[in-house]
C-alpha cells in the first residue's frame, strides 16, 4: 500500500508539472493529475483504515487475553487456598478430607474457565477395581456420569491416560463424561490429563464442550477447539490438585 501511495503521489506531482509547462496537452495532464491525486488519497485512506483495523484487532486480543488470565487466576485462587489449608491440617495432624473435597470441586470449576462454555470434571481412580469416580465438577454445567469402570464407554482412553500420562485431546467426538447415549451427535471437544503425585496416579482431570457453542462466538476455526495453551493450563491445574491430594 505504501508503494502504491508513493507511485500515485509521484505521478500527481509529475502531471501537475507537465500541466504547467505543456499548453497543447494541459487539460489532459490536469485530468491525469487529478486522477492520480485522488488515487493517492484513496490509497492513503485504505492504508489508514487497515492500520486502524489491525490496531483494533490487537487491542481486542490483548483485552481478551487479559480477561482470560484474570478469570483463570480468580478461578485458581480457591484451589491454592484449599491446598494451603490441607498442608496446615496435616501439619497439625488433623483430618484433611473435607478440604480435599473442596479442592476437587474448586479445581474442576477452575478447569471449566480455560475456554468458553466448557465443563470441568475430576475423576479419582481406584486401581483395585479399575474404576473412575467423579469427585468434582463445575456446578454451572450438566452433571457428568458418576462412574466409568470396566466395560463402560471411555474406559480404554482413561486407562491409557493414567498409565502413560499422555494427554488425550479430540474434537468432533462423543465425550466419555456424557455417556454413550444412542443417537447423540459426535460434536464434543475433549481434553483429559492425568493427575499424579510423584509416581502414583490419582485420577484424571478433564474438560469437555459442545463445539457448536463456540461456532457462534468465534470466527477463527482455531478458537473452536482446545489449543495447546488450554492443555498447558489444564496440566497446571492437575499439578495443583495432585499437590493437595497427596499431602
Amino acid at each position: 500500500m505504501k508503494f502504491f501511495a508513493f507511485v500515485f503521489g509521484s505521478g500527481a506531482f509529475v502531471f501537475s508539472t507537465l500541466a504547467g509547462s505543456n499548453g497543447s496537452r494541459q487539460v489532459e495532464f490536469i485530468l491525469y493529475g487529478i486522477a492520480t491525486t485522488a488515487l493517492t488519497v484513496l490509497v492513503g485512506s485504505v492504508e489508514a483504515r487497515r492500520a486502524r483495523t489491525v490496531h483494533g484487532r490487537i487491542e481486542a486480543l490483548a483485552l481478551e487475553t487479559s480477561r482470560g488470565l484474570n478469570e483463570l487466576v480468580t478461578a485458581v485462587a480457591p484451589g491454592t487456598t484449599f491446598t494451603a489449608n490441607i498442608a496446615g491440617l496435616l501439619a497439625a495432624s488433623e483430618d484433611p478430607r473435607a478440604e480435599r473435597g473442596r479442592l476437587d470441586q474448586a479445581v474442576a470449576a477452575a478447569a471449566a474457565r480455560i475456554h468458553h462454555s466448557c465443563r470441568g470434571v475430576y475423576y479419582s481412580w481406584d486401581p483395585a477395581t479399575d474404576t473412575f469416580t467423579c469427585r468434582g465438577r463445575s456446578l454451572d454445567s450438566a452433571s457428568p456420569v458418576e462412574r466409568i469402570g470396566p466395560g463402560d464407554f471411555g474406559i480404554g482412553a482413561l486407562r491409557k491416560v493414567v498409565a502413560t500420562g499422555r494427554v488425550f485431546r479430540r474434537t468432533a467426538t462423543k465425550s466419555y463424561f456424557r455417556g454413550n447415549v444412542p443417537g447423540t451427535p459426535a460434536d464434543d471437544a475433549v481434553v483429559i490429563v492425568r493427575v499424579q503425585a510423584g509416581s502414583v496416579p490419582l485420577g484424571v482431570l478433564a474438560v469437555d464442550a459442545k463445539t457448536d457453542s463456540w461456532g457462534g462466538i468465534f470466527q477463527d476455526p482455531d478458537r473452536q477447539e482446545f489449543s495447546d495453551q488450554h492443555v498447558r493450563q489444564l496440566l497446571m491445574l492437575a499439578d495443583l490438585l495432585a499437590g493437595g491430594l497427596a499431602g
